[in-house]
């Protein structure tokens, strides 16, 4: 999810580890932010970035519904299991769904 998608510590309270996507803006030419990168390709960008080497993937993987079937082949190569589903919105526009999937290793 995006970074301003995301309440973050305002609702985790715990010191934790999050990686979000970066959504910068950037006067650089050609520059494309890291969640247009993401929601062009959820399943590349996360192949990408997450090798097979198990201590490098996350605990936790958190996305807008829509997203959910484009990354399930990765969910299932790595033994992802959902974890919860919450409401987001009854108007969804884009690829911010109507819910938050949730899932955990």
């Amino acid at each position: 999810m995006p970074c301003h998608s995301t309440p973050v510590y305002s609702h985790f309270h715990h010191n934790i580890s999050l990686r979000l996507l970066d959504c910068s803006p950037s006067l650089e030419p050609g520059y494309v932010p890291e969640d247009d990168q993401f929601f062009s390709n959820p399943a590349k960008w996360l192949g990408e970035r997450y090798t097979a080497v198990e201590k490098q993937l996350p605990s936790h993987l958190v996305m807008f519904d829509p997203v959910v079937q484009d990354v399930m082949p990765f969910i299932d190569q790595h033994n992802y299991s959902q974890a919860a589903i919450f409401f987001h919105s009854h108007f969804p526009e884009g690829l911010a769904g109507r819910t938050v999937a949730v899932y955990y290793r």
